[in-house]
Formats: C-alpha cells, structure tokens, sequence
C-alpha cells in the first residue's frame, strides 16, 4: 500500500482532523503534526481546518480555506436550526449536505440549488456564508460576463441585508473590492470586519485591525493569500464560545 493510500483516507470523510487525528496522520507519515496548529479569534486559539482538498497540510504552505473552513464550521454550529444560505459552492467540497441552499452560477456541483447569483437573490431570515467568492463578483471569471459595478454592488447589498452572515475573501485578489472596502466606515457599522495577516513563507496568521491593514499587506502571491479579509454579523460572544470549536466538524 503506497503512502497516499495510507494516508487520505484519513481526512477523505469531509471533517476537520482534531488533534488526535493529526496524531494519526503524524504516525503514518514522516511529515505530520503531532498537533493541529492553531491561529487566534480575539485572543483565543482556534484550530485550523486540515482538509486534502484546496488545504495542504502542515508543516507546508497552507491556504487561507484552513482559516475560512474553521471560521465556518463555529458560525455554522451557533446557527444550528436556522436556515442558512451560501453564496458559492464551498462546503460540498468539504461537508456535503451540511447546508441545503447554496447559490452558485458557475458550480455545477449536484448540491447547489440556485444557479442565479448574489445579484438575483432575494434575502429574508436566513443566515449567510461565503467563502472566498465575492471576490470573483463581477470579474468575468467562470464564463460569467464582466461587471466592473457589480463588486460594489455585492457588498452594499450585504451590508444592507437583514440577516446574520459570515463571508470571507483574501486581500489582493480583486483590487476594485479591496478599494471600495477602504471607503467604508466600518466602524459605525452593524456588522465586524475582521483580518488576520501572514507572511509569504510559513502558516503563522495574526489578527489584525482592518485600518492597520496597508496596500502591502493586501498581497494574494506568491502562496495563496496573505490577507484574510472576513465580515460578521451575529452573536457578539461567538468567537468567545468554547464550546462551537475543537472537534470535528459535524456533516
């Protein structure tokens, strides 16, 4: 049995891996953490998500879907019994079937249910979670047609919504949604921005405060992002909340 055999079918079931999981993987392989690392929410260590698809392990580069992906996984958890949306096809490739509505024009995955767009949508009561796709608003990317206003659009219409939502995008990727987010006052708002940074080599995040963010640190190259960038409304003790993290990921 080769290496890989040994190994994926470890993190193939859709879940976070806990520590003992990364324990596993440690035994099994020469390059494994005895722990999962953590990055820290407001002070409070929270694990990153170890996935095989769009992840990579530790002690390699890591994407930013191991910050998204654990951010994710609490708000999902407060949100238990609430409908909740997402706008992009992310969690199939993670949880399927862990969320029943997802929007998505381009994602042919069999799980989401509305190929319309942000756009198109209709807000009500439901919570919402994005990951790393209002980025792609308006880009021309995925066969959709360009719409340089559509990336204002999308986040004015967020922000204007009446629901709780999580969504996340990396820094530097599309300049115009960088931009505009520097026009608003986030501070007198109803919602949280967040953002953790790292450097172009290693997985060590730290959290910083959106105006100490400068045009340097909104860098996507070399090594996925170096900028995370996430929006919240919700529970104000949520990030607090000890008891919506560490353990694996329910499907």
């Amino acid at each position: 049995m080769t290496l890989r055999q040994r190994v994926l079918p470890l993190v193939d079931a859709g879940l976070s891996l806990t520590s003992a999981g990364m324990n596993t993987v440690g035994r099994l392989t020469p390059w494994g953490y005895a722990q999962v690392p953590t990055f820290s929410v407001d002070g409070t260590a929270v694990q990153h998500f170890i996935h095989r698809y769009n992840a990579n392990y530790p002690p390699y580069r890591m994407t930013e879907r191991t910050l998204e992906l654990a951010l994710a996984d609490i708000f999902l958890r407060a949100m238990r019994g609430r409908r909740v949306v997402e706008i992009g096809a992310v969690t199939p490739y993670y949880w399927p079937d862990r969320i029943s509505e997802i929007v998505d024009p381009a994602d042919d995955h069999i799980a989401v249910t509305n190929h319309g767009g942000w756009d198109e949508w209709e807000t009500s009561d439901e919570a919402l979670l994005s990951m790393s796709t209002f980025e792609h608003i308006g880009s021309g990317e995925y066969g959709l047609a360009a719409d340089p206003a559509a990336t204002q659009r999308a986040i004015d219409k967020l922000i204007a919504c009446p629901c709780d939502f999580l969504v996340t995008y990396p820094a530097g990727y599309n300049p115009a949604l960088d931009q505009y987010m520097r026009t608003l006052d986030h501070r007198n708002a109803t919602y949280r921005v967040m953002v953790w940074h790292r450097g172009p080599r290693g997985n060590e995040w730290e959290q910083l405060e959106f105006g100490d963010m400068t045009l340097a640190t909104e860098t996507y190259m070399p090594g996925w992002a170096q900028t995370l960038v996430a929006l919240y409304r919700g529970p104000h003790d949520l990030w607090q909340r000890t008891d919506l993290r560490d353990g694996p990921a329910p499907t």
